[in-house]
């Protein structure tokens, strides 16, 4: 894809707002404070057009049990500009993206792994909107890049990989 400029967005599907939803649901029963890779696998676990690509390949008893590991999500609070006196900032943000839950009563924010596989992920989008192979996609290039990443992958990531350049 080509670099985008300031001015351009890029539109987010409906399939891809659903995955990031089920990604912040399985993040809030887990007791996370934020969105993790595992909680997004779990949800393109879930997806109706990845559901049985992935299904062949990933562990979700894997990834149920990487969300009970604690780490440091890696993100950085955006400092505000001066407030007048007396003002408080309504919410802390975040060097990150932030999206709803499934039932729409909490928003959490992407860890700074789930952050980049987010945008590897956007980068992969030649035409149209953002999909869930797309992020899919951006995993599979991220994993490249960490070990904890391919291990969320199962004992055969090779295939994943292979299955998921192949979905196209």
């Amino acid at each position: 894809m080509d670099e985008m400029m300031d001015h351009e967005q890029l539109p987010l599907s409906q399939e891809i707002l659903a995955v990031m939803r089920s990604a912040v649901t399985y993040a809030v029963s887990a007791g996370n404070e934020y969105v993790s890779p595992s909680h997004l696998l779990l949800a393109l676990l879930d997806e109706t057009t990845l559901r049985e690509i992935l299904g062949e390949h990933l562990e979700r008893s894997v990834l149920l049990a990487d969300t009970r590991r604690k780490k440091l999500p890696g993100v950085l609070e955006v400092p505000e500009a001066q407030l007048p006196e007396g003002e408080t900032v309504p919410f802390r943000r975040y060097d990150t993206l932030a999206f709803r839950s499934t039932d729409g009563k909490r928003v959490m924010w992407l860890d700074r792994d789930a952050y980049k596989i987010f945008i590897e992920g956007a980068r992969r989008v030649e035409i149209g909107a953002y999909k869930p192979k797309h992020i899919a996609l951006g995993y599979v290039s991220e994993s490249k890049k960490d070990h904890e990443l391919v291990r969320l992958l199962g004992s055969n990531p090779q295939a994943v990989t292979t299955a998921i350049f192949e979905m196209n």
